[in-house]
């Protein structure tokens, strides 16, 4: 170690302490979280979702994803979750345009109280930051051989997610 190296800040690797074999579907919220991305940096990617693409030869999800992004106010860090809604869901908050601000807080509070529960929490989140949020919507949903293709509805904007990072477009 040399002198400078005592005051240069080196970048620390984000440690990975999601089980990546978890299957993140909050019940009572009636969500799936697609992938969870902080700084870039893949933490999690739902590999238990062929229930979603169960009615598609395609490959397609008849439902939708919503990016939900918290924003670090002090630490400047970002954290992007995926969630999928069902068609039903979908079709109620971006056709009708009924309750879509009510749910994503409803979903924003679930996605706490499931991280809570189930101890993912401190390594997504940092306990001394508030965070803002917001959201990104909506997005179709496509299986690809190692992860996940989403592009929305005017196909302007899209995100490949997969273990060897995120890719927007």
């Amino acid at each position: 170690m040399g002198l400078f190296d005592l005051f240069i800040k080196k970048a620390q690797p984000i440690p990975n302490t999601i089980d990546k074999s978890m299957d993140m579907h909050l019940k009572e919220a009636e969500v799936d979280v697609v992938a969870i991305v902080k700084n870039s940096h893949v933490m999690y990617i739902n590999e238990h979702l062929d229930r979603l693409f169960r009615n598609s030869s395609r490959g397609k999800f008849d439902g939708r994803v919503v990016k939900f992004n918290f924003k670090g106010m002090e630490d400047s860090s970002s954290i992007d979750i995926f969630v999928a809604f069902d068609d039903q869901d979908a079709f109620t908050m971006f056709t009708l345009n009924m309750g879509r601000g009510e749910r994503f807080n409803y979903v924003s509070q679930a996605l706490m109280t499931y991280f809570n529960e189930i101890g993912i929490a401190s390594s997504i989140f940092a306990s001394n930051t508030q965070y803002a949020t917001q959201q990104e919507y909506a997005y179709k949903l496509f299986k690809e051989e190692s992860g996940y293709y989403m592009i929305n509805n005017g196909g302007d904007k899209t995100y490949t997610i997969d273990w060897n990072g995120v890719t927007a477009g």
